[in-house]
């Protein structure tokens, strides 16, 4: 018998109710209890001691690894998740068993309304990101197990290793899309909406400054620069991958079609609001357009090649640093 839970739920905890839109313990630290009914006749020797509680952090992905192991089958392959029933044969007071390594990263996220976040424990640290405003708390769990005290300015170091950690876990943009806006050296303003049919699984901002972009649903997301004389922009990835992505897209409170300029050979849309395949077949829709290097006016769209499953995922120049100036990667 396993006893376990989706979620916990907020009772103001962090100023919040209910669940889904925070990463915090109350919400994510849910009950696992896994019991076995006696052998039988079997002698005591042969039956596996109560495990007792085990300080080894465990995550929901190591519930389908466990069960096949109970169950006597192999896992299928490929499952991120390990089973935690060496754990359970481990005799109290004694030496565990060869489960996972107590600093195994394990990641949770949540895409809600206008929550979009990822968090990653490894042993006693904990780092919260925020993709919606480009923020991150960290805490140390052994120490301060409620989360009252962010420590992510005394502990850069900790902070970029969790995330580091933390996005070697998660494919955050292959298969995603780039959208990309610069102005002409004049003040202008740079308004979007991006629709599919799926949901927005992950956001990356390539602006510095916070509140320029929302998601008003799992399925709607709306940016806003307004006084931009340089470049900008932002990269997503959507669930399902193939999803298509409808643009909105206005400069100055104007559809420019002839300032939008899609894929290697820099087509112009023929309508606004526009909807581009969720696959590409076209080459053409993987290049970065020409010119958008933040010298001419318009919006760039194109799409990141995905990765094959043997293949490690390439960023660009402009998104690698951008990445770099926040921490995520060396």
């Amino acid at each position: 018998m396993i006893v376990t839970a989706d979620h916990g739920e907020e009772f103001k905890d962090h100023g919040s109710m209910g669940h889904g839109r925070r990463l915090y313990e109350e919400t994510v630290h849910v009950p696992l209890v896994i019991g076995r009914p006696a052998a039988g006749a079997a002698p005591p020797d042969a039956r596996p001691d109560p495990a007792g509680r085990v300080s080894v952090p465990a995550g929901g992905i190591d519930l389908f690894p466990t069960i096949a192991a109970l169950a006597g089958v192999p896992p299928p392959a490929g499952l991120q998740g390990e089973s935690l029933v060496p754990l359970l044969r481990a005799r109290p007071g004694g030496p565990g068993g060869a489960g996972p390594p107590a600093d195994r990263p394990l990641v949770c996220e949540t895409i809600r309304l206008n929550a979009h976040l990822k968090a990653v424990r490894r042993e006693r640290l904990k780092l919260i990101q925020s993709m919606d405003e480009n923020r991150a708390e960290l805490y140390d769990l052994a120490a301060d197990p409620l989360e009252r005290r962010d420590l992510v300015t005394a502990r850069p170091d900790d902070r970029r290793a969790l995330a580091q950690a933390l996005f070697s876990q998660v494919d955050f943009l292959s298969g995603g899309w780039n959208v990309r806006w610069s102005s002409d050296g004049r003040k202008r303003g740079f308004q979007g909406q991006l629709r599919t049919a799926g949901i927005f699984r992950t956001i990356v901002p390539l602006f510095r400054d916070r509140g320029k972009y929302v998601l008003e649903s799992d399925h709607a997301l709306n940016f806003s620069d307004t006084g931009q004389s340089g470049a900008s922009g932002l990269a997503f990835t959507v669930a399902p991958d193939d999803s298509p992505v409808e643009f909105y897209l206005l400069i100055d409170g104007r559809p420019l079609l002839d300032r939008v300029f899609l894929g290697g050979n820099a087509a112009n849309p023929k309508i606004m609001p526009f909807e581009l395949e969720g696959k590409p077949t076209l080459e053409a829709a993987f290049r970065k357009p020409p010119r958008a290097d933040g010298r001419d006016l318009g919006f760039f769209v194109w799409h990141l090649r995905p990765a094959s499953p043997d293949q490690s995922i390439v960023l660009d120049d402009e998104i690698r640093e951008r990445l770099r100036s926040l921490g995520y990667i060396n």
